[in-house]
């Protein structure tokens, strides 16, 4: 099998909320032959982030199987959003600031993941500071509404 039609194969999983199925589709992929990729993770983690899983998608992304994979930003954003579902917004602010460690680029989705987490552990001042650093790195002029909405509405 290609890991490009399996990585599809996940991603209409992932549209579909099949958080279980993606799971079980990625943890199959090694005994079809396939060597899963930051795509099929992420993939994989989108769905549990909306479903709330966040212990599923840390455990996810812990497991021996899955450690080779080198992990891009959407992979980050999607384990950032999981977090936040948790309350884990200390997980989800250092995930935040080790992209740049690992040579990737904060994108706007990051932001409001990060902000989105401290909403939901009711952390406005860790709000804030997302926002400042947003605005210290900010590439586009005018595409901050959204990390700003949601940095005020944890105030």
């Amino acid at each position: 099998p290609d890991i490009t039609l399996m990585n599809a194969a996940l991603s209409s999983l992932a549209a579909g909320l099949q958080w279980q199925k993606c799971v079980d589709r990625l943890n199959e992929l090694r005994c079809l032959g396939c060597r899963p990729d930051e795509f099929s993770l992420g993939a994989s983690l989108s769905p549990l982030a909306k479903r709330s899983r966040w212990s599923h998608a840390l455990g996810l992304c812990t497991q021996s199987g899955h450690r080779h994979i080198t992990w891009n930003v959407v992979v980050t954003n999607s384990l950032m959003d999981a977090c936040s579902s948790g309350k884990l917004w200390q997980h989800s602010l250092l995930l935040m600031q080790d992209l740049p460690n690992r040579g990737l680029r904060r994108s706007h989705v990051t932001f409001v993941a990060a902000t989105s987490a401290c909403r939901e552990g009711g952390q406005w001042e860790r709000a804030l500071d997302v926002v400042t650093a947003l605005l210290r790195c900010r590439r586009q002029p005018g595409g901050d509404v959204e990390p700003l909405n949601g940095a005020l509405s944890t105030c």
